[in-house]
């Protein structure tokens, strides 16, 4: 009996340290993968769903504080894009929907930008993107693991488990829909946890 309780222990031991470290390593599985660029990429990522994200402090372009320890509690959707990446302005109705739909409950929607503060200023003047704006002054692309794939949606579960996590998108009328068809099951699951 005891022998099983030691293996327990250190089985739970192993699964907390890696769920807190797997982001870390997708840098070092990512080089030493043999599989297409792609491929690579995407299977790296996926590797990610149930990992803790790492920790971030960034400010919007407004201003605000965010860190995802005072984010705790509330379903996290965070999208990594830029102003001159097509399928990233071809899917914002899709997320601008998202965020009308969930405004009133424990959802909060983060956009981090690859672009200056001044530049996602002058583009939402011209163009409407409902998300807090963090600007590439707070670049957390590769703690995250973005390297390729823009845009790239993630969302988190109320403890920052990474819960769904898909790049690309699509030109034609596909982008109008597909981030909020495969984002919003998953937001409505994690809310009731």
């Amino acid at each position: 009996m005891r022998r099983v309780l030691i293996i327990i222990c250190l089985l739970y031991t192993f699964t907390a340290n890696g769920q807190d470290t797997c982001f870390g390593n997708c840098l070092e599985n990512l080089g030493q993968s043999t599989l297409p660029v792609l491929e690579r990429n995407k299977q790296i990522l996926q590797g990610l769903v149930g990992c803790k994200a790492p920790d971030f402090t960034v400010k919007t372009i407004d201003g605000e504080t965010l860190s995802l320890e005072q984010l705790q509690g509330k379903v996290i959707v965070i999208n990594f894009w830029f102003e001159s990446c097509a399928p990233c302005i071809a899917e914002l109705p899709a997320l601008n929907r998202l965020r009308e739909e969930y405004k009133s409950k424990d959802v909060v929607f983060i956009a981090f930008g690859k672009d200056d503060s001044q530049t996602l200023k002058d583009f939402l003047k011209r163009m409407d993107f409902k998300y807090l704006q963090v600007s590439s002054d707070y670049d957390i692309t590769q703690e995250y693991c973005i390297l390729a794939g823009w845009p790239t949606n993630m969302v988190l579960d109320k403890e920052g488990i990474l819960r769904k996590i898909f790049s690309g998108g699509y030109l034609d009328e596909r982008a109008k829909i597909e981030a909020y068809n495969q984002i919003k099951p998953v937001i409505e699951e994690y809310l009731l946890k």
